[in-house]
């Protein structure tokens, strides 16, 4: 090898070490303050939409909501559209009959009566929707987490 390919290599190689220190330094201070940042503005998302979500639960639903022998999953659809909640009985119980009348009620109360109905603790599920996913999350009856 000779001194002027050498020198070329060399060249290279601090240029390469260069980037790599300056790419390594970057990331042990910059990502901190950018997870910090996303992780923030997620909570902020999720406190939004719980908040959302309980705004809707403590609304009430309109006159004439009465149901006699249908479908758990018919009441919870007119509920769902009601509300804009997106609301589905929770594995086999959407078939099961329900007579109620939930005029008036919030939605919470109205979810609340219709699953003490079908005497189904799982009987509900409510869509959860993040900034990144949506997934179900099964309604407690007296709030969430439930107390043992």
């Amino acid at each position: 090898m000779n001194t002027k390919t050498l020198s070329v290599s060399m060249k290279r190689t601090i240029g390469f070490l260069f980037v790599l220190f300056t790419m390594l330094l970057l990331l042990t201070i910059m990502p901190s303050t950018i997870i910090d940042k996303w992780h923030a503005q997620r909570w902020e998302d999720f406190n939004k939409n719980m908040a959302e979500r309980e705004r809707i639960l403590q609304s009430r639903l309109p006159d004439g909501m009465t149901f006699k022998d249908v479908p758990l999953s018919t009441v919870l659809e007119e509920i769902s559209k009601v509300s804009g909640l997106t609301i589905k009985p929770w594995k086999d119980e959407g078939d099961r009959k329900v007579t109620i009348d939930i005029s008036g009620m919030t939605v919470d109360d109205a979810l609340k009566a219709v699953v003490l109905y079908v005497d189904g603790e799982g009987a509900v599920l409510i869509e959860q929707k993040y900034s990144l996913h949506h997934s179900w999350g099964q309604y407690w009856l007296w709030g969430y987490p439930p107390n043992p």
